[in-house]
């Protein structure tokens, strides 16, 4: 399937590519829930002049090559592999196709690795990168990539919805950032968020991470952004409670900030960090919060 919002992306790379003009070092990004792994995929298979619905983690091609991350990062050896890769000749397709998922886990090492490939493209080799965090490839690595950004739009994520069946309210549209595969949509809905920000301070810190492992850690923070801002905007608190929730929301950024541009952010730690403070916060106002998320 091709979603309506990489329409432009691939009318784009298929000019570049039907008059010969495609760059062999490519970066498909998207913010979170947009579907660069999507674009990836269709890229990887067109380029390979096979069916764009295969699975790349199943797709066994002699021409083809998928990294993906280790555990929390993409390792020096998975580079290294394919370095070894790139410069051999291709055997049923006319080029070779480099397809690397989540590239913003690039360790340092594997990210100086693969400079080599990016600055001496050999010319039947494309290199693709996906990322829905572009701020945290090295700047090195990404002055290498020409980028193709997946287009934005709420009203083709709404359109696109509400053609699958999907039915969702304009608030839980808004709580997922308007990003149609944001925590696969299905799986979140604003009262099951707001159930979930009222039961931290009963649950164990384990329980609650357990949550915020589920999904995309960046795209929870979000939610939990626009949630408190949404309850400022309503005027639902008092002014005490009002200003420790702005407190909150800027730690909530601050957070979000290092875990956008930087790997070496120790995940884990930033989130135990906010669930704390957001235990303190609704113990000390603790109806107040209740109320206004209860709505």
């Amino acid at each position: 399937m091709t979603y309506p919002w990489h329409h432009n992306t691939h009318q784009r790379i298929g000019h570049l590519l039907e008059t010969q003009q495609l760059p062999h070092a490519i970066a498909l990004t998207s913010a979170p829930g947009w579907g660069a792994d999507d674009l990836l995929r269709e890229l990887s298979l067109i380029l390979l002049g096979a069916e764009t619905t295969a699975e790349l983690s199943e797709y066994a091609h002699p021409d083809f090559r998928l990294v993906q991350p280790d555990g929390a990062e993409i390792k020096v050896d998975a580079i290294r592999a394919i370095a070894e890769f790139a410069v051999q000749k291709p055997q049923m397709s006319s080029v070779k196709v480099i397809a690397i998922n989540a590239a913003h886990l690039l360790n340092t090492a594997a990210s100086n690795a693969l400079l080599k490939s990016l600055e001496e493209p050999v010319a039947d080799t494309y290199i693709l990168l996906a990322t829905e965090h572009w701020s945290r490839l090295l700047p090195t690595v990404r002055s290498r990539c020409q980028r193709f950004a997946a287009l934005e739009s709420a009203g083709l994520a709404a359109l696109w919805l509400e053609e699958q069946g999907v039915q969702v309210s304009a608030d839980d549209l808004a709580v997922m950032g308007y990003a149609p595969l944001s925590l696969k949509v299905s799986e979140i809905r604003q009262k099951q968020f707001d159930d979930w920000l009222r039961s931290i301070p009963d649950i164990t810190l384990g329980d609650a991470m357990a949550y915020v492992q589920s999904h995309d850690v960046i795209v929870v923070l979000e939610c939990w952004y626009r949630r408190l801002i949404g309850l400022q905007a309503a005027q639902r608190l008092s002014p005490g409670a009002h200003q420790q929730v702005h407190r909150f929301v800027d730690d909530l950024v601050s957070v979000r900030r290092q875990l956008t541009t930087t790997n070496s952010a120790n995940v884990n730690l930033l989130a135990e960090s906010v669930l704390d403070g957001w235990c303190r916060l609704i113990r000390k106002h603790n109806q107040e919060l209740t109320r206004a998320l209860a709505g």
